[in-house]
């Protein structure tokens, strides 16, 4: 079953949970990036409980260490996309991407310049609302992130 968990997509759950509460935006952007991405059920289980707080839950911790080191940057990205997707970027999520980036050994700077441009293109996003496209403020900042699980979302 390790085999096939996609723990890249277990830590966006745990993003999505870091403030205690789930927003409609973030769910659906996680539920449409599963589907879309076609993540195998063995993850989708491991979703539920880390979405239900169960006990049996992996950890934070074990997500973060189980992403390959060569999917850590693009994992890194799409972590702060997700946490952009609802407009506000909370303190405990804020924690949690700290705690992400520690243990992936990312710099403090290095974090900072990734959060300064996910809240610049969030920001700019949500300024043109005369745009017709029909994409979210979330799934226009996961499309420029430019991988296979964030043009899967878009």
């Amino acid at each position: 079953m390790a085999d096939t968990l996609d723990y890249g997509f277990l830590l966006l759950a745990h993003l999505i949970c870091a403030d205690g509460q789930i927003h409609n935006e973030e769910l659906r952007a996680l539920k449409d990036l599963a589907n879309r991405a076609q993540i195998h059920e063995s993850t989708l289980d491991e979703v539920e409980k880390i979405l239900g707080q169960d006990e049996a839950q992996i950890t934070l911790e074990k997500c973060a260490q189980n992403v390959s080191i060569g999917q850590r940057s693009e994992v890194f990205r799409q972590v702060l996309a997700i946490s952009y997707v609802d407009g506000y970027f909370s303190p405990l999520e804020r924690e949690m991407v700290n705690q992400i980036a520690q243990i992936w050994g990312i710099s403090q700077y290095e974090v900072e310049q990734m959060l300064k441009y996910a809240q610049g293109f969030s920001q700019r996003q949500a300024t043109a609302t005369t745009e017709k496209s029909e994409l979210s403020v979330g799934a226009k900042l996961l499309k420029s992130a430019e991988s296979l699980l964030s043009k899967s979302l878009v």
